[in-house]
């Protein structure tokens, strides 16, 4: 009577284990994997024609691929941003998925004109965030190569004054408001980066620029 209690005991204790062991394997197929951009990871280089229908095109925009102020490779995207009533011409795209945390992006960009040139970018964690709850700011570029890093452990939302997560990353903007004049930028290599960025510059390039954040 005890030996068969004792082998009753170990048969419900096998099934036990092997019902626990099928549910462990179940969740970890279920669970969907992350799918984080690693730093290194180059999201336009503009060496194929095909980056540009991932762009967002806006209004009073020109985009066009040219070999002119190349950072990395052989071609960069000329950017002209015309005047209008209601224009915010620039460059947009979204993301499928998020950097992996830690990371940032970096963008060379070249400015032509003579003098600095200012430009206001946007940044979102989700679809149509409120102005105060997504990372909103300004870059000035001097004349001539640019590279700048948005590092995402330093930037806040102007309102909620929270980090965005990187790994939530949904949209990114750089533009000009209503401009008064047709001006151009060249850009290239946008990639994720490792933030904090390394201390030393991008050959042939002004510093690293922070992009600022509006005023509280």
């Amino acid at each position: 009577m005890k030996s068969a209690l004792a082998r009753h005991k170990h048969l419900l204790l096998l099934v036990g284990l092997t019902l626990l062991a099928f549910l462990v394997t179940a969740g970890s197929l279920l669970r969907k994997p992350a799918r984080w951009l690693p730093p290194g990871t180059v999201l336009y280089d503009f060496e194929d024609d095909s980056q540009l229908d991932h762009i967002n095109w806006q209004c009073g925009t020109l985009f066009r691929r040219v070999q002119q102020h190349v950072a990395d490779g052989h071609w960069s995207l000329k950017i002209e941003m015309h005047p209008g009533p209601n224009n915010w011409p620039g460059f947009g795209t979204g993301f499928k998925n998020g950097v992996a945390p830690g990371g940032c992006l970096e963008l060379a960009i070249y400015n032509p004109q003579s003098e600095p040139l200012t430009l206001s970018y946007r940044i979102d964690d989700r679809p149509n965030p409120p102005y105060g709850d997504r990372l909103n700011g300004r870059i000035t570029l001097a004349p001539g190569p640019n590279y700048v890093v948005f590092d995402f452990n330093q930037l806040k939302t102007p309102k909620t004054r929270r980090r965005i997560r990187p790994e939530k990353l949904y949209r990114f903007f750089l533009f000009l408001h209503r401009p008064k004049q047709t001006t151009i930028i060249y850009i290239d290599h946008l990639a994720v980066g490792h933030c904090p960025p390394p201390i030393e510059k991008k050959a042939g390039h002004n510093r690293s620029i922070n992009p600022v954040p509006p005023a509280d």
